[in-house]
Parts: C-alpha cells; structure tokens; sequence
C-alpha cells in the first residue's frame, strides 16, 4: 500500500496488478508462465516493486530510466531475472543517488542498485560481460555499456545499461523525442532500441 499525503495516492496499485494478472489468465488463452514488467521514471520504480511483492507471478523485470528507491518500503526481496537502463546525465533520476527532482523520495546510486539486485540474486560481481553497443548515432552525443551478469544462469540474471550522458529519456533509434524535450529532460541516446532490448531480455524468461 502506498502511503497517502504528500502528493502520494493511497491506491493499492500492487493488488490491482495482481487481480489484473488474474482476471486475464480467465480472460485469454494465455502463457501463465510469461507475465513480466516493463516501465520507466515511476514505471520503472512500479517494476522494482511488483519484482519484489508479486513475484510469485512475475517472471522477469525491465526497467527504465528508474533506481531503487531509498528506502524501500517494499519487504524482503528475491530472486529476479532483472534488466534496467540508467543515463549519467539524468536530471530526474540521479545516476549518483539521492533525492528524486520533484521531492518524491530519494534512490540508490545506479552502482547500488545494480548491486543491491546482484546480492538479491545470489550473482557475484565478477561474473560479467561487458559489451560497448555500436555508436550507430554519431550525433546524439551518447553511447551505451550493456553489463550482463550471471548470464550463465538466466533465473538469476542482472542486465545493466549505462548510457552514458543519457537523461532521463527512453534510448530509441526509430522514435527521437523533440529537442524541447532534450532540454527538458536531457539528451536521448539513438543507439539502442529501449523497448526492443526489453523484450529481448524479457521473452528469455518463464516462471
């Protein structure tokens, strides 16, 4: 339950994720085994959570320009197949941690979150692959560092983008945002397709 006051909802957003799973395993001819969560900013931190409280019924996470939050008023976390993308630049969503622009809370740093997800699954540090995507946009002045670890055990996986002076913007090739939008919100990688590593990540995963 999220707590009321402070500009918080006092809606109960987990159980309704949950009853909305439920009702379309009645609804549909559907692979209860495939239900995963994708989102970004407060999406993004809704995925951390739903990994952690419905777990049960999730099978894989992917997060987007979102960080743990700090503290987290979610309980004991466990093992999670988990993606999540971060820029250095983010004016929203702090690479370094801390407070969250509009006062909405504070998070970990990209580092702790990666590492608090790391110890959540029982994958050792060591156990990574790094790979620098392809500059395939030259002029948005931003590349990206995929960091996969635990690959070789994929109930257990950790895959951390770094886009590096990415803001707090989905990274898309096919879908540029507005420069008024940059300025806003800072500069959007064009190297990586955000939602179609999602779901190559996600479709890996059952429960």
């Amino acid at each position: 339950m999220i707590t009321s006051g402070n500009g918080y909802s006092g809606a109960d957003d987990v159980t309704f994720i949950s009853e909305l799973i439920e009702w379309t395993k009645k609804s549909f001819d559907v692979d209860n085994t495939r239900f995963y969560v994708t989102g970004a900013s407060n999406g993004g931190m809704m995925s951390y959570r739903l990994a952690t409280e419905l777990n049960a019924k999730i099978a894989a996470i992917a997060a987007f320009i979102a960080l743990q939050p700090d503290p987290s008023d979610c309980g004991t976390p466990v093992t999670m197949p988990m993606m999540f993308c971060v820029g250095t630049l983010d004016p929203k969503m702090p690479f370094l941690g801390g407070a969250v622009d509009g006062g909405n809370g504070s998070v970990k740093t990209a580092a702790a979150t990666r590492d608090f997800w790391l110890t959540t699954n029982g994958v050792s540090s060591s156990d990574v692959i790094d790979t620098n995507l392809p500059d395939i946009n030259t002029t948005d002045n931003s590349t990206v560092l995929k960091r996969s670890f635990g690959s070789s055990n994929p109930a257990k996986e950790v895959e951390y983008y770094i886009v590096n002076s990415g803001g707090h913007v989905m990274p898309s090739i096919s879908n540029p945002v507005s420069s008024a939008v940059e300025a806003l919100l800072g500069k959007q990688n064009k190297d990586m397709e955000g939602a179609r590593v999602a779901w190559d990540f996600l479709k890996r995963h059952k429960k």
